[in-house]
C-alpha cells in the first residue's frame, strides 16, 4: 500500500466547551463558549482490516486532549489556545501525521448575538 492509500482522515467536529480565555478580564473570570473542529491525517490503514481501536486513533482521546489543554491555563488569544491544542494532539497521538484544527469563540464580547470568531491551524509531524 503506498503512502496516499495508507493515510486516512478522521476527526471530531462540533466539540463545544467553556473556557476562561480572552483578552478581557470578564472572559477569563466568567468563561466563554468555544467550538472546535479537528481533522487528523493518520496512518491507520491497518485498522480498516483489523477493526481494532488499538490500530486507530481513539476519538475519546482527541476530546480528552482538547479538554486537558483547555483546563491547563488561561490564554488571551484563541490563536495561542489553538496552537497549544494542535501541538498537544501531535504529541499525544503518535499515529497522527497532520492535524487541522478550527477553533471558534462563540458569541464573543462586542459582537452581535450568534456571531463567532475563529482561527484555523494546520501542522504536520514532518
Amino acid at each position: 500500500m503506498d503512502e496516499v492509500q495508507r493515510t486516512i482522515r478522521l476527526g471530531v467536529h462540533g466539540l463545544e466547551f467553556r473556557g476562561n480565555h480572552g483578552v478581557f478580564e470578564q472572559e477569563r473570570q466568567t468563561g466563554t463558549r468555544f467550538r472546535v473542529d479537528i481533522e487528523i491525517e493518520a496512518d491507520v490503514a491497518v485498522a480498516v482490516s483489523s477493526d481494532e481501536l488499538d490500530d486507530s486513533i481513539d476519538y475519546q482521546e482527541i476530546a480528552k486532549i482538547i479538554d486537558t489543554v483547555n483546563r491547563s491555563r488561561s490564554y488571551h488569544l484563541i490563536e495561542s489556545l489553538a496552537a497549544a491544542m494542535v501541538d498537544a494532539l501531535l504529541r499525544g497521538l503518535p499515529r497522527a501525521r497532520r492535524v487541522f484544527l478550527r477553533l471558534s469563540k462563540l458569541s464573543p464580547p462586542g459582537f452581535p448575538a450568534g456571531a463567532a470568531t475563529f482561527v484555523e491551524f494546520t501542522r504536520s509531524r514532518e
